[in-house]
């Protein structure tokens, strides 16, 4: 008994400030695709364990270190440019730093750039601003061509989402504001390439698997790369 109550009165462990937020473009290529996004952060997070860096932990018994990306990242897709933030507890050269992070990273990840953001800088989530995407699909250019024309014409296209509340009906989400742009062209291997620029709009944009629907392509067979994220100022 006086053990179990010796054991409840333990302090919680504390954890030092952090004293440096770094901020990395990072992407993922080849078979690396395939991850989910836990299974993606968890490879980061063993990187950087790798790596050396002083990363900087939540409070609590079960402190988990403070990495944040700008958005999850879906099975399937490629990038060349993502955003994490990492926060360290001591100060380091960041430069130095990014080089032991790509020594010692998957063969299938990037690290582009490496830049310091300020310790309060807003969530990478809320900054959001939109994404470039290239599509290579198996397809009918021509019916891909008058898909997307229609798209663009409309004022209005609903897609049907599950409800966060257990229970609840689906949810009709207009997308049509999301999607800022489509380019369709034929390939001279005969497949479709369709460059798309997406919007996020109050946190919210449209999901790869609905736009290639909309466009009468299949999610399976198509191939898509994140050319670029757009952060807001």
């Amino acid at each position: 008994m006086d053990a179990a109550i010796a054991l409840h009165a333990l302090p919680e462990p504390s954890e030092p400030p952090a004293t440096q937020r770094l901020r990395f473009q990072i992407g993922r290529i080849g078979e690396s695709r395939f991850l989910s996004h836990l299974e993606w952060m968890s490879a980061w997070i063993r990187t950087l364990r790798r790596a050396k860096a002083p990363l900087s932990y939540s409070q609590g018994f079960h402190a988990h270190p403070k990495i944040t990306f700008a958005t999850a990242a879906p099975v399937g897709e490629e990038s060349l440019c993502d955003y994490m933030d990492v926060l360290l507890r001591e100060r380091v050269d960041a430069e130095a730093l990014k080089q032991r992070i790509i020594a010692v990273a998957p063969p299938d990840f990037r690290v582009f750039s490496v830049t310091e953001a300020p310790l309060n800088a807003p969530a990478l989530m809320s900054q959001l601003a939109g994404f470039l995407y290239d599509i290579h699909a198996p397809g009918d250019a021509a019916t891909v061509q008058e898909r997307a024309a229609a798209i663009m014409a409309s004022t209005s296209i609903f897609v049907e989402r599950a409800a966060k509340e257990k229970g609840k009906p689906p949810r009709a989400i207009d997308v049509r504001p999301n999607i800022a742009r489509l380019d369709v062209r034929m390939e001279a291997s005969g497949r479709i390439s369709l460059g798309a620029e997406l919007r996020v709009i109050e946190g919210r944009g449209i999901r790869m698997r609905e736009l290639l629907e909309l466009l009468g392509l299949d999610p399976v067979t198509a191939r898509f790369l994140k050319r670029t994220t757009f952060l807001s100022s």
